[in-house]
């Protein structure tokens, strides 16, 4: 009697791609879970997850699907969702739609697509984008263990009709031999490129272009927020980027380069402004944290449950519910209870300030002026730093 096929398998460097086709055969709905080793020691290693509906890969990223993280990757190749009347579109139609209703992402889609926001061609173009994004992270160089968790409501869940592994994996191995090409002069998307201003005025491009490379490189951007600024494929930015560098028009510096660590803690945060979560992403991000973010208030609990923070902000004043609101919530859920809760809030006032006090939170104040950002970035990291440290590098 031969035994059931395993849902488990170990790989080292390389044979991932192998070994999860051959294991895929035996598998329909779920999720194919990797923990992915790392030279670091005492670290865990890095989780990436990938989805299945029918055989069909649906989904990829370090969360599960969800509107959540469904939404954070169509933000990511659709940049018109990140505008502010966008964004409250869609607010609107989480706070009109039941847990029920957000959990079927067809749904959710078809009402976003209704209001003229995206197409669905689009939304299946992004979740490509973001699939093969992650294959060039995590497929080729990474040892580690595969499981498999059956989850059928995928099915359900789902907002396209997938992608067939195989065809997925050839488009993966054309990209890595491009990345091959292109790793001499852009080794890691993390380097920040520089102009050599000098050159570029005296060089024969198109009076266009040089204003175009000009904003590109403008304020410290490394290559993948250029890449995230412009919503377009990181592979695309290297390759339009080389032929710059190779002309002397850009430049890298390679001395400063130092292979990426693992990410740090997850720090989640709730506020209604599409500006204000933006730019807290940015910053907070930018020191090496990973940044969860939720406009709606009515269903940034259930969010948090699907997240993994080791902080979480949250505004006071919001539609729908407000900060001290989350806080009642948040305390009654085991997974949540005992994580550290900061209260943001423009308003400076000491009952807020012994509101907070009394509920166990602490109190972080809102830049009111320009003046005022400096400091409140400052007293930001200080507060990350006790609540929720970087591993050290």
């Amino acid at each position: 009697m031969t035994s059931p096929p395993s849902f488990t398998f170990s790989f080292n460097p390389q044979e991932l791609p192998d070994k999860l086709t051959q294991a895929s055969q035996h598998v329909s709905s779920g999720y194919w879970q990797f923990q992915l080793a790392t030279a670091e020691p005492n670290s865990s290693g890095s989780l990436w997850q990938l989805a299945l509906a029918q055989k069909q890969i649906v989904f990829s990223g370090i969360e599960p699907l969800s509107w959540q993280s469904l939404n954070k990757t169509l933000r990511r190749y659709l940049p018109k969702l990140r505008d502010p009347n966008a964004q409250q579109a869609i607010a609107t139609i989480e706070q009109e739609s039941t847990p029920e209703e957000i959990g079927q992402l067809k749904k959710m889609v078809d009402k976003v697509v209704k209001l003229g926001l995206m197409t669905h061609q689009e939304v299946i173009e992004a979740l490509r984008s973001q699939i093969l994004s992650d294959f060039d992270t995590y497929l080729f160089d990474r040892a580690g263990e595969a499981q498999f968790i059956p989850n059928s409501q995928l099915i359900i869940q789902t907002p396209i009709p997938g992608f067939q592994l195989e065809s997925l994996l050839v488009n993966a191995q054309r990209r890595r031999q491009e990345w091959e090409g292109l790793k001499t002069e852009i080794p890691s998307l993390a380097i920040v490129p520089s102009l050599n201003q000098e050159l570029l005025e005296r060089s024969n491009l198109p009076l266009a272009q040089k204003q175009q490379l000009q904003k590109l490189v403008r304020g410290g951007r490394n290559f993948s927020e250029i890449a995230y600024a412009l919503a377009k494929d990181p592979l695309d930015i290297a390759k339009l980027f080389v032929p710059m560098i190779r002309k002397g028009l850009v430049q890298v510096d390679l001395s400063s380069y130092q292979p990426k660590s693992e990410p740090g803690p997850e720090i989640f945060i709730v506020d209604d402004s599409p500006l204000l979560l933006q730019q807290f992403q940015s910053v907070v991000a930018s020191w090496g944290y990973q940044v969860n973010c939720c406009q709606n208030a009515l269903i940034a609990v259930n969010e948090m449950l699907n997240a993994n923070p080791a902080a979480i902000f949250l505004d006071i004043n919001m539609p729908g519910a407000s900060g001290f609101d989350l806080i009642k919530q948040i305390r009654r859920q085991p997974q949540l209870n005992s994580i550290p809760l900061v209260l943001l809030t423009a308003e400076k006032s000491m009952s807020n300030q012994f509101r907070a006090q009394w509920a166990g939170c602490r109190f972080l104040s809102k830049p009111r002026a320009t003046e005022e950002i400096a400091t409140f970035k400052a007293e930001l990291r200080n507060l990350l730093q006790e609540l929720a440290p970087l591993p050290q590098r």
